[in-house]
């Protein structure tokens, strides 16, 4: 049998909804935009259509484009005492952090209108087709695996803080004493699936024109949010040019500034130039200790040149004078970002996607009536470095996600 391609996902039945697409004759694109579709079932922790992402492709002429449809920030803003933003406590078992959620973390969401761009731009199949699995697994349930209730369980507090929300998150608090539901169980999104089938029917407009916009923004100026009817009708998919890079004897396309992961990538790339690759055996344990010490030293560097003020980190950390600062380091002798899930396709005429998208932890809320939860990227600290409600306005959220070919 002819090979239809290759995927890699997060979740296994992620990885099968983009497979039965590229068995009925889709492209990578049509695979990658089923892929997100059921990862919002499989994942729904790390994957929803309330959060944002970045697409980087290579089509088989050869072109490289990355599709910025991260999350948006308001085009205006209130006092932190005038909106319902308010911290909560994850507890990873050895260390607890601190999470803010509420209305008013919530930014413009833009993963709806990214597919819908992709799909117009290079989709081959139709969206009713795309979108088959991932209605498929919402309706008939998906098997909660461990990692998932871990990660569920983390996070616990954002779905039981308040009372107002037992009811919104009714299918991931299954029974009276509102336990969150376990590893081993099922888990059906009715609500979502609904709404998928009818984005496909309707289109993006949907989310961003219509009643589930209505719905939201009438949330946000009953419940201290910051999203406005506006906001939405103005959120725009942006294509930029990928960061291209070479590494040894790699060429490496990823996302560019303003959004930081890029020039991290790169920034560690030239810090891993610095040791003879003989040195290292693939596996052992010093090469996984390099690899250690170029992460720390690539963080402390983003921790170093970040200003409160700075929308990204730009080419400064590409400069030489500011990479000889590690280099030695590096040579002499060592932070991870939770909340992505990542996925990578590629079919048989040689297209590439690389598809990282995240919601955050969530607000806590669920767009009424659809199963969609929204993001909490206003509350995210590592996108807010310079403290919460310090955010531009109207400007495009920037972040170390960097899907990579």
């Amino acid at each position: 049998m002819k090979h239809k391609g290759a995927v890699a996902c997060g979740h296994p039945q992620t990885a099968e909804a983009a497979a039965q697409i590229l068995n009925q004759g889709g492209n990578a694109f049509d695979a990658v935009i089923a892929a997100h579709l059921a990862a919002c079932v499989t994942e729904p922790i790390l994957s929803s259509l309330g959060g944002g992402g970045f697409l980087t492709i290579h089509t088989e002429q050869g072109q490289n484009i990355v599709y910025d449809f991260f999350a948006h920030t308001p085009r205006d803003k209130k006092p932190l005492t005038d909106i319902d933003f308010y911290p909560i406590t994850a507890d990873f078992g050895e260390t607890t952090q601190e999470f803010h959620i509420g209305m008013g973390s919530i930014a413009v969401p833009g993963s709806i209108r990214g597919l819908f761009e992709i799909h117009r731009d290079f989709g081959s199949l139709p969206l009713s087709i795309i979108a088959e699995p991932a209605i498929s697994l919402a309706k008939q349930g998906v098997e909660v695996n461990p990692f998932q209730a871990y990660i569920l369980d983390i996070i616990k507090p954002i779905y039981q803080h308040d009372d107002t929300c037992f009811n919104t998150f009714k299918s991931l608090l299954p029974n009276a004493e509102n336990q969150l539901i376990q590893s081993g169980e099922i888990l059906k999104l009715p609500d979502l699936a609904s709404s998928i089938e009818a984005l496909v029917t309707e289109g993006d407009q949907l989310f961003y024109e219509g009643d589930i916009a209505d719905s939201i923004v009438k949330a946000c100026n009953e419940n201290g949010g910051l999203l406005t009817r506006t906001d939405f009708e103005n959120y725009k998919v942006i294509k930029r040019e990928p960061l291209a890079l070479t590494y040894r004897h790699a060429r490496i396309y990823t996302n560019p500034p303003p959004s930081s992961g890029g020039i991290l990538i790169a920034f560690a790339l030239e810090l891993l130039k610095s040791v003879e690759p003989g040195e290292l055996r693939n596996q052992s344990a010093p090469y996984y200790e390099l690899l250690k010490r170029v992460i720390q030293l690539t963080n402390d560097a983003r921790m170093n040149i970040m200003s409160d003020s700075s929308p990204g980190l730009g080419n400064h950390m590409l400069k030489n004078d500011f990479l000889d600062r590690y280099r030695t380091e590096v040579v002499n002798q060592f932070a991870f970002n939770r909340g992505t899930t990542q996925i990578s396709i590629i079919d048989a005429k040689g297209n590439i996607a690389s598809l990282t998208t995240s919601n955050g932890e969530g607000s806590s809320f669920i767009a009424p009536g659809t199963g969609i939860i929204l993001n909490n990227m206003l509350g995210e600290e590592d996108l807010n470095p310079g403290g919460f409600n310090q955010w531009q306005k109207n400007q495009r959220i920037s972040s170390m996600m960097a899907p990579t070919i």
